[in-house]
């Protein structure tokens, strides 16, 4: 219970001093109006800096009106002859190898022929196996 009235006393200290240092409502109400009021020079600057975008949109305005030089034709281009910009997106890796039927028995590209010592590493070749 001592604590707390010490504690108490301690926080009434304080507000004391804060209420010391703390200027007077009058003075707070008054303070606003105790500004001085804008300067003309604000007013001078804001009416040189409005004649100022005034002049640049005329420029802009007046520039883009000049002649522009007349379009080209479009070019128009076969359409026998066109190719799509995306079309390699298309296009598989290995996609070559769809194109034709492998014959069997014949010379490959490279001279070799399928031997049967060559298909004993291939998941088939095992079966039947024990």
């Amino acid at each position: 219970m001592e604590e707390d009235r010490e504690l108490a006393r301690l926080f009434e200290d304080l507000r004391r001093q804060d209420e010391a240092s703390a200027p007077s409502f009058r003075e707070t109400l008054e303070r606003p109006r105790a500004r001085p009021l804008p300067s003309r020079k604000f007013g001078a600057t804001a009416f040189a800096a409005s004649v100022a975008l005034l002049a640049l949109s005329a420029t802009a305005v007046l520039l883009s009106r000049r002649s522009l030089p007349a379009p080209r034709p479009p070019t128009y281009v076969a359409l026998g002859h066109w190719k799509s910009p995306t079309g390699f997106l298309l296009r598989a890796p290995g996609a070559e190898l769809l194109d034709s039927v492998p014959s069997v028995g014949r010379p490959m590209p490279n001279g070799s022929r399928f031997k049967k010592s060559g298909l004993e590493g291939t998941p088939s070749a095992g079966k039947g196996k024990s």
